[in-house]
């Protein structure tokens, strides 16, 4: 299948005989992108559900970018509503807090940056 991550195409065909169709942080996008492709909608749930609940200030940039490359517009807006809910950014390191900044002006978010929206630590 053209365009689709090898690896994740083989987990979700494996999920197909063993009812397990493991991700973590780094591959859910993928597993996400081929599910869409094959039209399973129950894996594509699991992996809506995963990255809803294990979304984070540390995470949330390399998940945006990896949904971004795929032009997986449902994990994207996961992560948009993720950045855009008070309180949810850590401002716990700079690098983190830039990224957070970049994404969010990203967004379109104005007039309210994003440094309104974390909480010094």
């Amino acid at each position: 299948m053209s365009g689709v991550d090898s690896a994740a195409l083989e987990a979700v065909i494996s999920s197909f005989y063993s009812g397990e169709c493991p991700v973590s942080i780094d591959t859910v996008c993928a597993v996400h992108d081929a599910a869409s492709k094959l039209e399973v909608p129950d894996l594509l749930q699991s992996c809506v559900t995963y990255v809803s609940t294990s979304l984070s200030s540390d995470n949330v940039s390399s998940i945006m970018g990896q949904a971004q490359q795929l032009k997986d517009v449902q994990i994207i807006e996961l992560c948009r509503q993720f950045l855009l809910s008070p309180g949810r950014c850590d401002n716990h390191a700079d690098k983190h807090h830039r990224a957070c900044i970049s994404l969010f002006l990203a967004l379109g978010a104005r007039p309210r940056p994003p440094a309104d929206r974390c909480r010094d630590t």
